[in-house]
């Protein structure tokens, strides 16, 4: 099952604006269930608008009257007989808050009001706030056409009406009797555009060095195009240069098929995959690299996890399985190691040292000391001084630490105690723990790494201090910052 707090992360990907005017804060909330997140951002996002007052827009209406208004509709005005009552009728525009956006914007509030799952303070606000609502009229949420109200929006309209597409389909869903039950999830097909559309953000905002768009790739057919043929949209591709992968991101609750007791890929998403690596392969001038393509599923309960790379008439394909249920910081590093893989060029300076970030944000034991419980301390049999046993990954990342100075001597950090204090800095646990590495650069952090590695030469125990601080997490966060710039 995903936190809800990483859905909270993935709709701040797909939608900058909850990343700033006060939706930050929620990250820190605690929520029972997705509908009561929707619910949350629905009460803030709905307030700051009220600030400004009830959102209107134009309107079409239509009616018989007695005074000339807008145009007149000549053929509605004869069938209607309206002449022989002395009126016309007219159609003009009125500029009215009773429009689609905000009609959505009730029928989800009503809608969540109703739904025992959300909490009682979340249910109490949108009460509260569907009475300025009162001139919009009610909505069936069966019968929305989103492409309607999602054209013409701005930024915060889009995401306001696509947590209000969320919590309809998670609250809603059809009875065997033909009526309607609310649910406290949302389901998978409101899941998937949210996994869809987080995936293609996440690339735009971490990776500007790449190009991610949601692309058609033009079917490659000798003589004119026939107007049957699906229109092939992508859900990412990613350019660099004349690199190019794309990605179809699946959520399914079955990521694969058994057929006589064998697991087996869906067909028709290889199918599919196929389809537009090789179209997409065929518009490309001679010599350049194949193009590769990639199967992103959401990662299920079942036994089987989709984890495999195969070459099909030269084109890679690629067959992956994103944790969601993992800590951000671990999703993060798998989309990170995706660029890695298919992009090397792309990829970060610092990347072999910001690779032990997920793995420390999940490590507990940062080290333990061990003492010397079996000889007496006596001249014959002394007693060896206490050290620091630390766990397989910290004593992986000293290694990578010393091999980065080895492999990149234009940074000097043999000097690493000057390097530290041309910054301002002293070779010294309070000075290196009281940086402010927001203002430093690469060169300076890294200073900062080798001189905690170096202290557990001389004082056994500083580099677990550094760890226990966060001071080593901190830093590492700092170069992967810096190889985003």
């Amino acid at each position: 099952m995903i936190p809800i707090r990483n859905v909270y992360y993935m709709l701040a990907y797909a939608f900058r604006s909850l990343r700033s005017g006060g939706f930050e804060r929620l990250a820190s909330e605690d929520f029972d269930n997705s509908l009561e997140l929707c619910a949350a951002i629905l009460c803030h996002a709905v307030e700051l608008r009220l600030k400004q007052g009830v959102k209107r827009d134009y309107r079409t209406r239509r009616e018989a009257m007695s005074a000339l208004r807008g145009k007149v509709d000549v053929t509605a005005t004869v069938a209607s007989q309206a002449p022989l009552r002395r009126q016309l009728v007219c159609e003009y525009d009125e500029y009215s808050a009773d429009c689609p956006e905000n009609r959505i914007i009730k029928a989800t509030m009503s809608l969540l009001v109703r739904c025992s799952s959300v909490d009682a303070r979340y249910r109490k606000r949108l009460r509260s706030l569907s009475m300025y609502f009162a001139e919009v009229a009610d909505l069936d949420v069966r019968h929305i056409n989103w492409r309607m109200v999602s054209g013409r929006a701005d930024s915060t309209s889009r995401m306001i009406m696509f947590v209000c597409r969320l919590a309809i389909d998670g609250a809603l869903q059809a009875s065997s009797e033909g009526g309607q039950r609310l649910r406290s999830v949302l389901d998978d097909q409101a899941m998937h555009r949210l996994y869809e559309k987080f995936i293609l953000e996440y690339y735009r905002a971490e990776h500007p060095n790449l190009s991610a768009r949601a692309e058609q790739i033009p079917w490659c057919v000798d003589g004119e195009v026939p107007p049957a043929l699906p229109v092939m949209q992508t859900d990412v591709t990613l350019r660099a240069g004349e690199r190019v992968l794309i990605i179809d991101a699946k959520y399914y609750t079955h990521s694969m098929q058994r057929n006589y007791g064998a697991w087996t890929y869906h067909s028709g998403n290889l199918y599919q995959m196929f389809s537009y690596v090789k179209n997409a392969q065929a518009a490309r001038p001679a010599g350049a690299p194949p193009v590769a393509g990639m199967l992103l599923y959401a990662k299920t309960d079942e036994e089987a996890v989709p984890d495999e790379e195969f070459s099909l008439s030269s084109n890679t394909i690629a067959v992956r399985t994103l944790d969601l249920a993992q800590p951000f910081e671990g999703i993060r590093a798998q989309l990170d190691a995706i660029v890695s893989e298919f992009f090397p060029c792309e990829r970060g300076e610092f990347e072999s040292l910001t690779r032990f970030l997920p793995e420390l944000a999940q490590l507990g034991d940062c080290g333990t000391w061990v003492f010397d419980h079996e000889h007496a301390g006596t001249i014959d049999d002394p007693i060896a001084m206490p050290y620091v046993e630390y766990p397989r990954l910290v004593t992986d990342l000293g290694d990578a630490i010393y091999a980065f100075v080895g492999d990149r001597p234009e940074y000097g950090l043999a000097r690493y105690s000057d390097i530290l204090e041309e910054h301002g800095l002293a070779w010294e646990t309070e000075s290196m723990q009281g940086a402010d590495v927001s203002v430093l650069d690469g060169c300076a952090v890294l200073a900062l790494l080798v001189g905690a590695v170096r202290a557990e030469h001389f004082c056994d125990g500083a580099l677990r201090t550094f760890l226990q601080s966060g001071c080593i997490e901190r830093w590492l966060q700092r170069l992967k910052e810096l190889d985003r710039i």
